[in-house]
């Protein structure tokens, strides 16, 4: 067996696969020093590996994120964020008075506009794509629309016309 620098119970980010970018959790090291994991967050329907785990060696584990990307827990998302790993993004976020304790319901849009409403637990840490990374990049001072100014509709400059009787 290999001197492996993880244990049972840690959390890693696999680099390929059908779930690559998602946190595994890693439920068994085996004697030829591989890792069995197993994806967390999704209903065991929606994992594709065959029995629902799989084999991985440290070659095919990322060490963290990707930069870029921060992990926060769901309870400080905010409207806008965008997912790591999907193109998701955040609508709302509410502990609503149906939610149950300890929960919050996660409303995100999918690249197709399509809003679904999803329940996680409060302290559950989620990769969000982080917009603080392109600090050095200068900013641009958003333009203000040009309006034109409103004039009230009868002849020109006779100001707004009086309100008729019905």
């Amino acid at each position: 067996m290999e001197n492996n620098s993880r244990k049972v119970g840690d959390i890693v980010v696999p680099n390929k696969g059908p779930h690559k970018g998602v946190k595994h959790k890693i439920i068994a090291i085996r004697p030829d020093g591989k890792y069995n994991v197993q994806p967390m967050g999704l209903p065991a329907s929606s994992i594709k590996y065959r029995l629902g785990a799989v084999a991985v060696t440290d070659a095919d584990l990322n060490e963290s994120l990707s930069e870029g990307v921060k992990t926060v827990p769901v309870s400080s998302l905010k409207k806008g964020d965008k997912l790591h790993g999907s193109k998701l993004e955040i609508v709302s976020v509410s502990a609503g008075a149906r939610t149950p304790a300890g929960k919050m319901e996660v409303t995100v849009m999918d690249d197709k506009g399509r809003k679904v409403t999803k329940v996680w637990g409060k302290h559950t840490k989620v990769g969000v794509v982080d917009d603080s990374v392109n600090e050095n990049q200068p900013a641009t001072a958003p333009s203000k629309p040009k309006t034109e100014p409103l004039v009230a509709p009868g002849k020109p400059g006779t100001g707004s016309p009086k309100p008729r009787r019905l």
